[in-house]
């Protein structure tokens, strides 16, 4: 499940945000088919390469070589009483766009921290350029990702 927020009244970085989890959808869905366990793991043994790993082939199937990057960095909380968290430091690069994000995993939701959004032309997310956006993430697909951007409504 990902985490929806109604895009009526959200600021331009909810939007990005959203607009991720759209384009990260099928990379999510791949990325939970790994165990938590081994997941968790390897943030506590500092195993950073086999992370990179994991996200790299669960973005080859959908996303364009050398546009989805594991940052080196992950946090992980645990507790009997609530599901296991997982967040992961993300790099989207494609074209002009450098966007840097976290992908927290908790329990069966997925949701996306937007930390910078920066085009080569050092336009940034202060613009809210969000055509411009989306154009590149869809443009980072090796297929026409399976349901269309849609702005003024719920993730789907």
């Amino acid at each position: 499940m990902i985490s929806r927020k109604p895009l009526a009244t959200a600021d331009c970085k909810d939007v990005y945000e959203h607009a991720m989890l759209w384009a990260m959808k099928d990379v999510i869905t791949e990325l939970r088919l790994v165990d938590a366990a081994h997941l968790i793991s390897y943030v506590f043994t500092d195993s950073h390469a086999n992370i990179s790993d994991i996200v790299a082939s669960s973005s080859e199937l959908f996303l364009k070589a050398n546009t989805l990057f594991y940052r080196g960095e992950a946090t992980t909380q645990l507790d009997w009483s609530t599901p296991p968290t997982l967040r992961l430091e993300m790099a989207f690069r494609h074209l002009d766009l450098d966007a840097r994000f976290g992908l927290n995993l908790i329990g069966d939701v997925s949701t996306i921290t937007m930390h910078s959004v920066r085009y080569d032309d050092g336009s940034d997310s202060n613009s809210c350029d969000l055509e411009r956006f989306v154009n590149v993430l869809t443009d980072a697909h090796i297929r026409r990702p399976s349901k269309d951007w849609r702005g003024n409504s719920l993730l789907m």
